[in-house]
């Protein structure tokens, strides 16, 4: 009983000065580890599924590993729990840009503007589109 109390105790010491999974996911990516990251932020998402930006953390270690149907779902993921998320947008349409879904990423990356306007590479991928600043600006209204 006291051996099983110790043991209990000492992993609960040790789990405290553990980093977190998203600080672990985020290291994984910072070193360009997409596979350990993606597992990572979906172990941190099966603990706290509505957490938006990990959700879009999620998307960029799938994409840079290849895997772009699952990123494109992770980034709807995070637009479905913040659909403010301009970032969720843009990232959403690079994925789709990737894979050929040329309108789809056209209404991305305009979604990602009508939520923020002051964001450049919205309005950069969109005028890669053949989109003026007039036609945004009169499409808005």
């Amino acid at each position: 009983m006291v051996l099983a109390l110790a043991d209990k105790m000492f992993r609960l010491k040790f789990n405290r000065h553990r980093p977190s999974l998203i600080t672990r996911a985020d290291q994984a990516r910072d070193i360009r580890n997409w596979s350990a990251a993606a597992e990572l932020y979906r172990r941190a998402l099966k603990r706290n599924p509505r957490n938006g930006p990990i959700w879009v953390q999620l998307g960029h270690a799938l994409k840079e590993s290849g895997h772009l149907v699952e990123a494109e779902a992770a980034y709807r993921a995070a637009i479905g729990h913040d659909p403010l998320a301009a970032d969720a947008y843009l990232q959403l349409g690079h994925v789709l840009k990737i894979q050929g879904k040329r309108r789809d990423a056209e209404a991305a990356y305009y979604a990602a503007y009508r939520v923020r306007p002051s964001m450049r590479d919205a309005v950069a991928e969109l005028a890669a589109f053949g989109w003026s600043e007039a036609q945004l600006r009169s499409r808005s209204r």
